[in-house]
């Protein structure tokens, strides 16, 4: 019985220690005999974190650093011609012509196209609206001569109004001497020739009432149409003042398009590229793929950093984190703190990362020099967030 228990520890004694020996590493003659297996290359070092908790509240404490942080204008545009036209001048800043590294302000004419036709087309239009204002002033004109005929009517119509008032004064002395006249025939104190002389006195004077109701009439008439030729003046101004608005339109709108031949910049900033000379062709930029932008302009007074965080850190990046942006390629040793200003909330769907953006006035001041320090667009360094919110 005791040789039936030893043998089984024996076995497994031995399987113990056959297993343990399979897991030891072969000697060095044995590993040299079998070759060295190549190393497999080292991963890409992902962005530091530092985490007081996975999940919950405390994930906006994690510290994230994100290399290759990138300096950018904070504006940057390309200025290109909506005219077709060749390029008459180049703008100047103090004496020197306006060139890559010239700084402008807003407003500041870079350059001037010359395009004839258009001046030529907008000649022609000042033109015409000068033919529509003289058009206007003869209507004018005729107007007020009509409104004088006007008036001579109306003073017409007056005059026989005080004709007939003086003719129905004679034709009531008439009817008086008249029947005076009758009655005396009547009582026999004078002689029936005397009836004749006035009933036909009392006749004219009726006679002379009846032309000047005449006269009255024609006069209102003449009234009526030289109102008539005063309306059609005053709608004759108001055509052609239609038409000096419509030449004036169009001539403003040629003056418009010929503003676009000035290039200005359209904010404070620095010039970047210039890609035309003076004499240069240019195309237009509307409707028109063969296009090229003339200048190029950046602002510099305030920049962007801009940085992109993986898909693992995304959830704790919150903007008014606080950041520190340093080892910054030609400024070695700059340390310049600020906030998150700008998280596009959204990954990009090739790369799977989320773009941050931290705003800098330009220069901003080093955090341990106190030194004012200037950034440059193209600049790239390492930008950590510390996880902390600004309140």
């Amino acid at each position: 019985m005791r040789f039936r228990v030893l043998i089984p520890l024996i076995v497994l004694s031995l399987a113990a220690s056959g297993s343990s020996g399979c897991n030891q590493p072969d000697p060095p003659d044995a590993a040299s005999q079998q070759g060295t297996p190549a190393k497999a290359p080292p991963m890409p070092a992902a962005p530091a974190v530092e985490a007081t908790a996975a999940t919950g509240p405390d994930i906006q404490q994690q510290r994230v650093e994100l290399p290759g942080a990138s300096v950018r204008g904070f504006e940057t545009t390309q200025l290109m011609a909506k005219l077709g036209g060749y390029v008459q001048t180049i703008g100047k800043v103090g004496e020197e012509e306006i060139d890559v590294g010239s700084y402008v302000k807003e407003g500041t004419i870079l350059a001037v196209l010359s395009v004839p036709e258009m001046e030529n087309q907008l000649a022609e239009k000042e033109a015409l609206v000068r033919q529509a204002n003289s058009i206007v002033k003869q209507s004018e004109a005729v107007i007020r001569q009509r409104e004088a005929g006007l008036d001579q009517r109306n003073a017409e119509v007056r005059q026989t109004a005080a004709q007939l008032k003086e003719k129905e004064a004679l034709l009531t002395l008439s009817q008086a001497k008249r029947d005076r006249i009758l009655d005396l025939i009547s009582k026999g104190r004078i002689g029936a020739e005397n009836r004749d002389e006035v009933v036909f006195a009392v006749s004219a004077a009726e006679a002379a009432i009846t032309a000047v109701n005449a006269d009255i009439d024609t006069a209102k008439a003449n009234v009526t149409a030289a109102e008539a030729d005063r309306d059609k003046a005053q709608a004759d101004k108001q055509s052609a003042e239609e038409h000096v608005k419509v030449a004036q339109a169009a001539a403003d709108q040629l003056t418009t398009l010929l503003q676009y031949a000035t290039i200005k910049a359209p904010f404070d900033g620095v010039i970047t590229h210039r890609l035309v000379d003076r004499g240069a062709f240019v195309r237009s930029a509307t409707s028109n793929s063969g296009a090229m932008p003339l200048f190029e302009i950046t602002r510099i007074d305030k920049v962007r950093v801009i940085a992109w965080v993986p898909n693992s850190q995304v959830a704790g990046i919150q903007t008014g984190q606080h950041t520190s942006f340093d080892s910054i390629g030609g400024l070695p040793g700059a340390q310049l703190n600020g906030t998150v200003t700008r998280i596009a909330k959204t990954l990009d769907s090739d790369t799977r990362m989320m773009r941050l953006e931290v705003h800098f006035p330009n220069p901003t001041m080093d955090a341990v020099t106190d030194a004012p320090v200037y950034l440059k667009p193209g600049m790239f360094g390492r930008l950590t967030v510390n996880g902390k919110q600004e309140h």
